[in-house]
């Protein structure tokens, strides 16, 4: 009776760990690994722009629903920079890596990232906060033109300031350009947005102009049919 007892327990136990490994690796899985998976629905394309009632559509019939979502870190994924209370809580944030070294300033409408080798000096505003920072917060911001570049260093809550970005780490960079920044390519662009803001892309193409900060509810839930598709 007590063998019997015993070997249930141990099958019990092993089907937890089993169950509890799983979640875990799927947790865990990477974002290319998401993207892979069939109808991954922050990277969803929409034809048009019309396809969005917006959040005021929603809370008509699930206000309830529509004014929590707003609290949850999907709605906080991204913001403007200057809407970042990271930010906004930490003024003056900096980090030393050798001759390199690193500020980002705020006030209450802008927050300024900075790099130094103690000889020249570049400084550009951010746009963007990536993040809740239950963990980290990364930024992106842009010199001239269109394009975006991520800043080399992140916030991280464990630190209460700024460090290296997971992975962007340069202990000899060639320059102060090196040191300061990371080019990010265009189809990496429209991924990172996809997966932290609502109707990013439309048509096809990137619209960074009329996309809505953070995971609304349209971002996983059909668009709210208008009167006139009826």
């Amino acid at each position: 009776m007590f063998r019997e007892y015993w070997q249930r327990c141990r099958l019990s136990g092993f089907l937890l760990a089993v169950s509890l490994w799983g979640s875990a690796a799927f947790c865990q899985l990477s974002t290319e690994d998401h993207l892979n998976e069939p109808g991954f629905w922050p990277t969803q394309d929409v034809a048009s722009r019309d396809s969005f009632a917006g959040s005021d559509a929603c809370a008509a019939c699930h206000g309830v629903k529509a004014a929590s979502q707003k609290e949850t870190p999907m709605a906080r994924a991204a913001m403007s920079a200057s809407l970042s209370e990271i930010l906004h809580a930490h003024p003056l944030m900096i980090f030393k890596q050798g001759k390199y070294k690193y500020r980002i300033e705020s006030d209450t409408s802008l927050s300024r990232y900075s790099a130094s080798d103690g000889k020249q000096s570049l400084s550009f505003p951010l746009l963007w906060a990536f993040g809740t920072g239950r963990v980290g917060q990364s930024y992106l911001f842009k010199k001239q033109g269109a394009d975006f570049f991520e800043a080399r260093v992140t916030y991280f809550e464990k630190l209460g300031t700024i460090d290296f970005t997971p992975s962007r780490a340069l202990l000899s960079p060639s320059g102060i350009e090196e040191a300061m920044d990371r080019p990010v390519p265009h189809g990496e662009v429209v991924r990172c947005f996809g997966c932290h803001t609502t109707g990013s892309s439309v048509g096809g193409r990137f619209d960074e102009t009329h996309l809505v900060p953070g995971v609304t509810c349209e971002a996983c839930h059909d668009q709210v049919p208008t009167m006139s598709s009826l």
